[in-house]
């Protein structure tokens, strides 16, 4: 009679794990944006710029991480409404290549406003 017991307590502990590792991987894909670039990844590399103060500082953090170019508000997902200020101009940095960030700088490099698109 023991022998079946112990099989159960076997059978059940491997339907734990694959139910677990199941959620687990379910919950991975949930977070996972295009081409691997993670909600929590760009959201960490986002934070960073709210801390910093100017495009010298932003382009520290995104060194490596994203490429730049200077676009108009019309492009950008979450700024397209924003008015550029007289020597304001919208760069986006994109994320692994896959998620924007779009940063409002004034003419002296401060940073004015940032805009995600990658939520």
């Amino acid at each position: 009679m023991k022998r079946p017991v112990k099989l159960f307590g076997v059978v059940l502990a491997l339907l734990i794990i694959i139910v677990a590792s199941g959620a687990i991987y379910y919950q991975i894909m949930l977070t996972r944006g295009p081409n691997g670039a993670t909600y929590w990844y760009v959201s960490g590399i986002a934070s960073k710029c709210y801390r910093a103060n100017s495009k010298t500082e932003i382009e520290q953090i995104m060194e490596g991480k994203a490429p730049s170019h200077q676009i108009d508000p019309s492009e950008s997902s979450w700024g397209h409404q924003y008015k550029l200020a007289d020597g304001e101009y919208m760069i986006r940095y994109m994320v692994k290549n896959v998620e924007p960030i779009d940063i409002v700088y004034s003419k002296d490099e401060r940073m004015v406003k940032v805009f995600e698109s990658y939520e």
